[in-house]
């Protein structure tokens, strides 16, 4: 379940995690996987507009350090 946001996010650098379903390793590390992984981020990033500091994907979880233009962005 999603934590409620504590407050005004716009503008500000915000840490991002989310688990695969499970916690299942489906984001191994290949070069399949990590091709799909950056296709769908640059994607996201072009269609959304959200600067994207840093991206680390782990087998079963990935963070990230973004700065989302309206708190709607994060969902």
């Amino acid at each position: 379940m999603a934590r409620r946001i504590r407050g005004p996010v716009a503008g500000r650098l915000v840490e991002v995690t989310t688990r695969t379903i499970h916690g299942r390793f489906f984001l191994r590390p290949g070069p399949q996987v990590n091709a799909i992984i950056k296709g769908v981020i640059g994607r996201a990033q072009a269609r959304y507009g959200m600067t994207i500091f840093a991206l680390i994907v782990m087998s079963g979880h990935h963070h990230g350090l973004v700065v989302p233009t309206s708190s709607r962005q994060l969902s």
